[in-house]
């Protein structure tokens, strides 16, 4: 479309339905102007075309309410309204020269601000000044080769060497060459230079086995010292009395701690495997349902043995509440066959408080005179006098085994029959048994806590109006085996 325009600003007709001048997408101005002349298009979204074929010399400036854009005279271009503001793609104007005879495949390089001449890869290496084999790597066939590999396995030849999966290149003497891959636990060394593999020292590293439960240990293929521990299940505590009002009603003792047993070995004194029994955690006294009746005893931990050289027995069973003050814990608990460490367990006591559990023990003889503390048995369960006053289940301490000097202990259940709580396991060996559970005058008695690893489970809280509170399970045993 062609509008003449009358030396005046001008606006394009939008009368929606009819042709409208502003749906034209190519429009020319012509006419004479005296001045720059303003061309009005609608706020609306649109692209156009426009081109100034007017005479005067003068420019027109398109605009629709925003930013405006300029349309120079003599001149055609594309502008877009986006409804407020006008945007042209402005032509290019001016001319290049070109300079010498450009050839195809030739480089453009600029030698003035207007002129262009035609380089070759040669001319445009030394405009950059690389040199090859200075500051740009020359072709070669083996580094061709290793570009184009995504896969290890595909490497079959680089400097005329042969290669496998897990061989590893190095240079000796300016010269690439192969170290086949190595055995298994083997280990790489360097001598004179040159790398090779070898047998590691001490063995190659540390094996370590753990049982929680029975199985195998089977010998590793290297090391030459094997250091073996293994911990009995620790006893189970006994339940409390169950009895009536006016009667002294203890609780349940406590079960003894396992035996801790330890021994180092050389590896050629060991079979190729060795048989790993792992012993059980004794079961606490079952609660006591008839009432003026004893506690159950608890059942005895089970021994855990490294097939015949190295074994730990378990912790002996704590005893049933009864109707007068006793040592109802377990005692006299048998020793495991090297170590020789285990821990005892409390005691229930009514009218009173209940004896903690022992967190040292016996004091087992180590080779040498040595003394360690061990495995604690199960804290004794509270009890009622027969002025039916309430005890507590016992506390299990284990702060000699904090580093820091700081006390701890686990608490035992609070009176009015709360549960004792379960043992701590203090690193990898040492542990202690479960609280003791709390007397109840009115109702059931605590359960006894379970032991941690090898620990005694806590006696139950005796009881008057229900059932007594059972006596907590001991810990199982565990083993472990480390060569080096």
């Amino acid at each position: 479309m062609s509008i003449a325009l009358s030396d005046g600003n001008y606006s394009l007709t939008s009368n929606n339905g009819a042709v409208d001048e502003a749906r034209m997408a190519h429009i020319d101005f012509t006419g004479a102007l005296t001045a720059t002349r303003v061309i009005t298009i609608p706020s609306k979204p649109k692209g156009y075309i426009l081109q100034n074929s007017t005479t005067g010399g003068n420019d027109l400036t398109i605009d629709a309410g925003g930013t405006t854009a300029t349309l120079l005279n003599g001149e055609w271009n594309i502008f877009w309204c986006d409804g407020t503001d006008v945007f042209a793609l402005q032509a290019a104007s001016g001319t290049v020269d070109t300079s010498g005879t450009p050839v195809a495949n030739d480089y453009a390089r600029f030698t003035d601000a207007d002129t262009i001449e035609g380089r070759s890869y040669a001319e445009v290496r030394t405009d950059l000044g690389l040199v090859i084999g200075t500051n740009v790597q020359a072709w070669d066939a083996d580094l061709d080769s290793l570009a184009g590999v995504s896969d290890v396995s595909h490497l079959t030849d680089i400097g005329g060497l042969t290669i496998s999966n897990g061989d590893i290149l190095y240079v000796s003497g300016g010269v690439i060459t192969r170290l086949a891959v190595g055995s298994n636990d083997e280990v790489l060394t360097v001598a004179s230079g040159a790398p090779s593999w070898a047998a590691a020292a001490g063995g190659g590293g540390v094996d370590v086995q753990a049982f929680t439960s029975s199985g195998t240990w089977t010998k590793p293929g290297s090391g030459t010292i094997v250091e073996v521990w293994v911990v009995g299940g620790g006893g189970g505590g006994g339940s409390g009395r169950h009895g009536s009002s006016g009667v002294e009603r203890t609780g349940g003792g406590g079960g003894s701690g396992a035996g801790i047993s330890t021994q180092t070995f050389a590896i050629g004194d060991l079979s190729a495997t060795e048989t790993v029994t792992i012993g059980a955690g004794g079961s606490g006294g079952a609660a006591q349902a008839t009432v003026d009746t004893d506690g159950n005893n608890g059942s005895a931990g089970g021994a855990t043995s490294f097939g015949s050289k190295l074994w730990a027995d378990g912790g002996d069973n704590g005893n049933g509440g009864r109707t007068s003050f006793g040592v109802n814990g377990a005692q006299d608990s048998t020793f495991g066959n090297q170590g020789r460490w285990v821990g005892d367990g409390g005691r229930g006591e009514g009218g009173g408080s209940p004896i903690e559990a022992e967190l040292v023990g016996w004091w087992g003889e180590i080779e040498g005179g040595t003394e360690r503390k061990v495995l604690s048995g199960g804290g004794g369960g509270g009890g009622c006098s027969a002025a039916n006053a309430e005890v507590a289940g016992a506390d299990v301490p284990y702060h000699p085994f904090l580093t820091d000097g700081s006390e701890d202990n686990v608490s035992g259940g609070t009176t009015g029959g709360g549960n004792g709580n379960t043992g701590v396991q203090i690193g990898i060996i040492m542990a202690t048994g479960g609280s003791g559970g709390g007397g109840n005058a009115s109702g059931a008695g605590g359960t006894g806590g379970t032991g941690a690893r090898g620990g005694g489970g806590g006696g139950g809280g005796g009881s008057t109006a229900a059932n007594s509170g059972a006596g907590g399970d001991g810990g199982d045993g565990y083993c472990i085996v480390i060569t080096y």
